[in-house]
């Protein structure tokens, strides 16, 4: 399966409507980051591309339009790592990794035990016995080691030290260079990944506000900041996505590049960072302090 697309996909919860028509597109070989704040859908968007839930409405197919509902052949190139995912009473991180090993032919069970000794994990520990961060470690290390094309992972960094973060982060990119395939992170540590990311999806109200490629992304987004008479009279007539009133100062939030005249003495324009970014996308509307 070279690409997954969702089309007009909803899905509802009694009367509350969580997804409202989502249209997606995820590319082979491509990193993503699925941003949005709490309760927006995106870990309900992950199960049903996973098969673990059912859309109220709405398709999802592989690139020649068949579905991925119920087809045990193309739902074998999706992984989905959650920290939902449960175990059977009482079993192992041995136990996982060998029933993973025989759902998979292809784990990479060396690897697998590889990062088990890396992370401190012990193979004869239950799984119920183990913490957060433990707990999310044993995801990622056997999310990293099946042989699908599309691995969605869920919050992978959650209850994570800032050292084990960064470790999964360069297994995530050491797996990604060894063997291309298409990894989809959700998470809310935005600024860690934004060296990792290839594309930009973002969440709000039940539908997608922006799905952008990110080096476009970081070429276009700015900030312009001054006197508020400076800035307003650089920007006349260009589009702003917010801006940030401070006294008698603003600065200005793009996502479209910077005019084509030149920036005067008297404002400055910066690169905006992607968690900004997502902060303006998502909470809307000028602000004043």
């Amino acid at each position: 399966m070279n690409k997954i697309e969702i089309q007009d996909l909803h899905k509802s919860f009694g009367q509350q409507e969580v997804l409202k028509g989502i249209n997606l597109t995820f590319e082979a070989n491509t990193i993503y980051a699925l941003l949005g704040r709490n309760g927006v859908g995106k870990s309900t968007l992950m199960r049903l591309i996973a098969n673990q839930a059912l859309p109220s409405r709405g398709v999802i197919t592989d690139e020649n339009g068949t579905s991925l509902q119920d087809n045990e052949g193309l739902l074998n190139d999706v992984y989905l790592a959650s920290t939902i995912a449960l175990y059977p009473a009482g079993v192992t991180i041995d136990w996982v990794l060998t029933t993973t090993a025989h759902f998979f032919a292809e784990f990479d069970m060396a690897n697998a035990k590889r990062l088990v000794a890396k992370f401190a994990l012990d193979p004869q520990s239950k799984v119920t016995k183990l913490s957060t961060g433990q707990r999310t470690l044993l995801q990622v290390l056997v999310a990293l080691n099946v042989p699908c094309q599309f691995i969605f992972l869920d919050e992978p960094v959650l209850g994570l030290d800032a050292p084990n973060r960064e470790a999964v982060y360069d297994e995530l990119l050491a797996a990604y260079n060894q063997h291309p395939r298409t990894f989809v992170i959700a998470t809310h540590l935005i600024e860690e990944i934004a060296n990792l990311i290839n594309h930009v999806v973002v969440i709000a109200d039940g539908q997608v506000l922006l799905d952008q490629d990110s080096n476009v992304l970081a070429q276009q987004s700015r900030t312009v900041s001054g006197a508020t008479s400076a800035v307003d009279a650089y920007l006349v007539g260009h589009a702003r996505l917010r801006t940030e009133h401070h006294g008698n100062t603003s600065t200005a939030i793009l996502v479209n590049g910077l005019p084509d005249d030149p920036i005067p003495d008297d404002v400055r324009a910066q690169a905006l960072p992607l968690q900004k970014l997502f902060i303006a996308l998502t909470t809307g509307g000028d602000s004043n302090a």
